[in-house]
């Protein structure tokens, strides 16, 4: 293809120098002028404009790939769902351990997963009697019949399922199971167990475990066990829940004053062998009831019934000669005598006679009667 101005017939040797000179010029403007036209024509001229074009295309497709297909919105939703998994397992190594952790194999809920077994509502119990209890407002809605309690008695928890509940007069009035009759005054919390009655007993197992296993150790003796306990001195002595667990107790040592031995006020009978010295009293008792006076070298059933320590029995069918009667100084105890000479009700015994007489021990020595 010609190129426009550029004359192929010059330079030529009919021409002189100067025309030569300028027919050159004018050839290499023309060449010039078409060399930057093709160049300026040559992304076109060669399809690189569509390359280009198409480039740009891809680069443009690239860019909105990810949502032109969808895998921003999955990508996002797979980011929300993995962050809240990590949440979820807490500083447990996966979610499955920190499952684990609180449901059975099963779906179950594990026992040992729940942090409180037991909820406070926050009410301030108020004891009525040994199985009942009040609070204030309507509370009939949460104190449902069946449901277990724990409550807070004096420090030490004790555990009873619910039989009624009932408001009136401002104060919603709690009676738990008769079978379960240990409420105290020393009551200052209740709370409402989360779990059915097995369980319950379950956790009070658990809580007094070394209780159990104490009384499992002294049951194992068989009826009881024997506790020598010095009460020397002239102070009061208090027998330990520990030291309760015995029912023969031998009293030793040398008292300087009469002294009480307490018992805690729990129904039951023991046995007490006063083998202490001095010329002192040493009576059995509970803290705030009565109690009995168990004479030196002396060997006693005595019984508690909740209040006072008292004798368990108060006739006794051995009969005595008035010689074998034993040594005076229980106040109450009655018996008789085979051998009485010519008794007088409340009067001193003389033996060697053959009147049988009931006899009655004053505290200080045994008189007909």
């Amino acid at each position: 293809m010609p190129v426009p101005g550029f004359d192929s017939t010059k330079p030529n040797s009919s021409l002189s120098f100067g025309d030569n000179i300028t027919a050159i010029l004018a050839n290499l403007v023309a060449l010039v002028t078409e060399l930057l036209a093709h160049e300026g024509d040559s992304t076109t001229a060669h399809g690189l404009a569509a390359l280009l074009a198409s480039e740009a295309d891809y680069v443009s497709h690239k860019a909105n790939v990810v949502d032109a297909h969808g895998i921003n919105n999955i990508s996002a939703t797979a980011n929300a769902v993995s962050a809240e998994v990590v949440t979820a397992r807490g500083v447990a190594a996966s979610l499955a351990a920190r499952l684990s952790k609180a449901l059975a194999a099963d779906g179950s809920i594990l026992l040992s997963s729940l942090q409180s077994k037991w909820i406070d509502n926050g009410d301030t119990p108020t004891y009525l009697s040994t199985t009942t209890f009040s609070v204030p407002t309507d509370r009939t809605k949460v104190y449902i019949a069946g449901a277990q309690l724990r409550c807070t008695i004096s420090g030490s928890y004790a555990y009873a399922p619910i039989a009624s509940s009932v408001y009136s007069a401002g104060v919603t009035t709690v009676t738990v199971d008769p079978n379960y009759a240990l409420l105290t005054a020393g009551l200052s919390k209740v709370e409402i167990g989360l779990l059915s009655f097995d369980y319950a007993i379950q956790d009070a197992v658990a809580t007094n475990a070394a209780a159990i296993t104490a009384l499992q150790s002294q049951l194992s003796l068989g009826i009881g066990g024997r506790l020598a306990k010095s009460v020397a001195g002239g102070a009061d002595v208090t027998l330990t829940n520990a030291e309760l667990l015995n029912v023969f107790f031998e009293l030793t040592g040398a008292i300087t004053a009469n002294i009480n031995v307490l018992v805690s006020n729990s129904t039951r009978a023991f046995f007490f062998y006063n083998n202490t010295s001095g010329a002192f009293t040493v009576t059995v008792k509970t803290a705030t009831g009565t109690g009995i006076v168990v004479p030196q070298g002396a060997r006693v059933m005595l019984e508690c019934d909740g209040t006072n320590v008292v004798w368990p029995v108060t006739v006794s069918t051995d009969g005595y000669t008035v010689a074998t009667l034993p040594a005076a100084g229980v106040a109450g105890r009655r018996t008789f005598v085979t051998d009485a000479t010519a008794p007088i009700f409340l009067g001193a015994l003389t033996g060697g006679g053959t009147v049988k007489c009931p006899v009655f021990d004053n505290g200080t020595a045994w008189v007909a009667g």
